[in-house]
Order: structure tokens, then C-alpha cells, then sequence
């Protein structure tokens, strides 16, 4: 049981990771982007952009 623990801590360390430069992008660039999963890993696009994956959410700036 411990192992899929640390697999879940684990997920969510990077999705934690991927939001937070997906944010200061969206900042940034001052236009909102996608956080969404392929796999095992995050990916983030701007809106409008052509992404294939689990939604997982909106990054607002």
C-alpha cells in the first residue's frame, strides 16, 4: 500500500510543478492556458491550441 502512496505524492509533486510555471506563463503572456495529462505526464497549452490528453484545468492569469 505504501508504494501506491508514494506513486500518488509523486503525481501530484509535478502536477503541482507544472501548474505553477503555468501560471507565471499565463501572467506573463496575460492569456490563459490548459493544464492537461498524457500518460503519466503534465503537459499546459495556451487556449486555442491543439491538445490531445485528460483535461485537468484552466490556468487564469
Amino acid at each position: 500500500m505504501k508504494n501506491c502512496l508514494c506513486q500518488g505524492n509523486k503525481s501530484m509533486r509535478e502536477m503541482e510543478h507544472m501548474r505553477s510555471i503555468a501560471e507565471k506563463a499565463a501572467v506573463m503572456d496575460e492569456c490563459v492556458y490548459i493544464l492537461y495529462k498524457v500518460g503519466d505526464v503534465y503537459k499546459f497549452c495556451r487556449e486555442g491550441e491543439n491538445w490531445s490528453g485528460e483535461f485537468v484545468e484552466f490556468i487564469f492569469p
